[in-house]
């Protein structure tokens, strides 16, 4: 496959064939959107999109309740405020909440309500950069995550976020800091771990 918007993409190792296999990050541009409304029903079971929004109206929901039976995308809201109309159990609409490791009580919550009332999943989203603190921190940050949403370790697919990766000395960095995260990772059940990173050709 293509990698998708701005050269981001996922890959999970060794998964069941049951499982979606791609996890582009997306930015929730209509386009995007568009794409993803046309795959076929093969192709759309293997794909399980990362979509990071901006912002919340009636346009978005009506664009994520036209996506194709059976993907039901991740969402990303670290860019929206925490609301009511930002809450995903309200909106009637199947996705995977997104979480972060330092968010808040509040958001915690009303995540682990959309992943019950839905996919019955969430993605825990970590950058592999300067901001990991090491495992000890990693770990204790988790449970407060599983404590707050009410799910357990297994039910989240684990999303590594090595940014992007431009150059040969981009990709030794990032490999050392993946690595470091990975053998965090391995403590825990994890219902999936996908590592992400990107870059955009030189422009000319």
């Amino acid at each position: 496959m293509v990698p998708a918007h701005e050269g981001w993409a996922g890959r999970r190792a060794g998964p069941p064939a049951s499982e979606p296999v791609y996890r582009p990050l997306l930015a929730g541009r209509r386009g995007e959107f568009e794409a993803l409304r046309h795959l076929d029903p093969s192709t759309a079971a293997l794909v399980s999109p990362v979509i990071v929004l901006s912002t919340v109206d009636r346009s978005t929901l009506d664009a994520l309740g036209r996506l194709p039976a059976g993907l039901v995308p991740a969402v990303d809201l670290r860019a929206v405020p925490h609301t009511p109309e930002a809450e995903p159990a309200r909106w009637g609409v199947p996705v995977v909440p997104v979480v972060g490791l330092a968010e808040g009580d509040h958001r915690l919550v009303a995540h682990g309500a959309a992943a019950r009332s839905s996919a019955q999943r969430a993605v825990v989203r970590l950058p592999a950069d300067r901001s990991w603190t090491g495992p000890d921190a990693a770990t204790a940050g988790l449970e407060r995550v599983c404590r707050l949403t009410g799910l357990l370790p297994e039910q989240f697919d684990l999303l590594v976020d090595a940014g992007d990766v431009c150059c040969p000395a981009d990709v030794r960095l990032a490999e050392s800091r993946v690595r470091r995260l990975l053998e965090w990772a391995r403590r825990h059940p994890w219902r999936s771990a996908t590592v992400a990173s990107g870059g955009m050709p030189p422009a000319g």
